[in-house]
């Protein structure tokens, strides 16, 4: 149960993260913007991007697993994960 719950409280900043940047997307996409970002390739490695506004997401869910979602689904989907995590 202890290394249950230190998992989710190492996620947390990642999820609150993840939503973040759900907020800039949808900033971005409301403007019809491009958004310029570095995304990690691997330890220590990093890339930039340029992302065109959009409606969907990729959400890696572990276990080498990658789902597409909406927006709003995706934002469902991280506060009930934060909500877990903090409960």
């Amino acid at each position: 149960m202890n290394a249950q719950r230190l998992r989710y409280k190492n996620k947390l900043p990642e999820l609150k993260n993840s939503l973040n940047l759900l907020d800039a997307l949808e900033e971005k996409k409301g403007k019809e913007e491009s958004m310029e970002t570095n995304f990690l390739l691997s330890d220590q490695v990093y890339s930039t991007a340029t992302i065109a506004p959009t409606d969907k997401v990729c959400l890696w869910l572990g276990a080498n697993v990658m789902l597409e979602y909406s927006l709003a689904e995706a934002r469902d989907l991280l506060q009930r994960n934060i909500g877990s995590a903090e409960k």
